[in-house]
């Protein structure tokens, strides 16, 4: 059964008041209790204010009991793909709504789990007995260094410091603040044979750095490249396709992780590991181990380049660099010349694609190259005008990359 909030289409299509809404809510309630569902999905966030007080942003969640005692299931509207072309997306929707059809489950998600922050060895030595037999999920957080440039504080392994690491074996999360007992977390991390991190190459290295060379068994982030390459593969995403927990990350980016109260740090530190292993739960039916396993070593390989470096042709490169340079320079100018561009701006090319040149849109304004590579192919029947110009951007944006990035 479809239905809306609103019974009537406010002026321009444009969003409904909260006194509309709240004019509505009457009929929409007689509604639900008339059709009696067993679970109702929040379309968009109108849909998903009214029913949870939550917006889009919690898509992929289950509130239980929520609107009229029924469970509500959040995800995007239907327009949000339809008019941005992302194709992508539809297989997200659809994992959405299958969770439907293991409710049971979703309802009883186990959301209050036990997170301690270990204040003794004895706590710890605990934990590691009990989690003999089981997968461990480990994270650690780290801080940025004083006179560290990166455009993220705690993400250089060679300057930062690591301020916790936790760990969780499907049944408590334990958090340590720093280094602490180090030696007992070491043999842990060392002999331990079922070890889960989401992204190992950013743990690990780090804990290389420190003396530690944990076994990794399973990478959450590796996993989902076999599962479906071609979509977002952060936790904070996962989480939402593979767990009933509401999002928790935005809040902390803003204000840093170094900048929360050790309770919070703790917290925080301990649900990342809750959410990996259970995003790991999940992964296993859909995941080739063995190709995982192999993408493991070579990501030991990755580390291993890392802490040494890499022996560089310095003189090749910059051969190279002399010779991409001309034809980078010659576009840019060209670009400035007849259409007024900068080709370094995202603006004002959409400005020029789709203002002026009325190209058509794929997903909203984007000039990204994933968006201009699906516009060449889909302008078969175009002017050679239209076509000359997206192969020129994108043989700027190639030439660009090399010889500021990599030569």
């Amino acid at each position: 059964y479809i239905t809306n909030p609103i019974k009537c289409r406010p002026p321009n299509n444009r969003v409904p008041d909260p006194d509309e809404l709240e004019a509505c809510r009457p009929f929409l309630e007689e509604e639900i209790q008339l059709v009696n569902p067993k679970a109702i999905i929040a379309l968009g966030d109108v849909a998903s204010l009214i029913s949870t007080g939550k917006t889009v942003k919690c898509r992929g969640y289950i509130q239980k009991e929520s609107y009229l005692g029924r469970p509500v299931l959040i995800t995007y509207h239907p327009a949000y793909l339809v008019y941005g072309a992302r194709e992508d997306m539809f297989s997200v929707i659809c994992n959405d709504l299958e969770k439907l059809h293991t409710l049971d489950f979703w309802l009883n998600f186990p959301d209050n789990q036990d997170y301690t922050t270990v204040s003794n060895l004895q706590m710890l030595i605990s934990f590691f007995e009990e989690s003999t037999n089981s997968w461990v999920a480990v994270d650690i957080e780290t801080k940025g260094s004083v006179g560290n440039t990166e455009a993220k504080a705690g993400l250089n392994p060679f300057q930062d410091e690591i301020i916790g690491i936790a760990f969780y074996n499907g049944k408590r999360a334990i958090h340590i603040d720093g280094l602490k007992y180090f030696d007992e977390v070491k043999r842990f991390l060392e002999s331990h044979k079922e070890i889960i991190y989401q992204n190992n190459k950013f743990d690990c290295t780090f804990l290389r750095l420190k003396g530690i060379n944990s076994n990794v068994a399973w990478d959450t982030k590796t996993a989902m490249y076999l599962v479906k390459p071609d979509i977002k593969k952060d936790l904070d995403f996962l989480r939402s396709l593979y767990t009933n927990f509401l999002p928790y990350k935005a809040e902390v980016r803003k204000r840093k992780v170094s900048s929360l109260s050790p309770e919070k740090l703790s917290w925080y530190n301990c649900r990342d590991t809750d959410t990996t292993w259970w995003v790991k739960k999940a992964q296993e039916g859909f995941t080739d181990s063995s190709v995982l396993k192999r993408i493991l070593k070579l990501d030991k390989v990755a580390i291993d380049m890392r802490i040494r470096g890499c022996l560089v042709d310095q003189e090749a490169l910059s051969s190279h660099y002399i010779q991409l340079l001309p034809r980078v320079t010659t576009l840019s100018e060209e670009f400035e010349k007849k259409y007024g561009v900068n080709l370094n701006s995202p603006k004002q090319l959409a400005v020029l694609l789709y203002d002026e040149m009325k190209l058509p849109m794929l997903s909203r304004r984007s000039t990204d190259e994933k968006t201009l590579e699906k516009l060449n192919e889909r302008l078969i029947y175009a002017e050679e005008k239209e076509k000359l110009l997206l192969k020129e951007i994108l043989e700027y944006r190639e030439l660009h990359k090399i010889t500021s990035v990599y030569c």
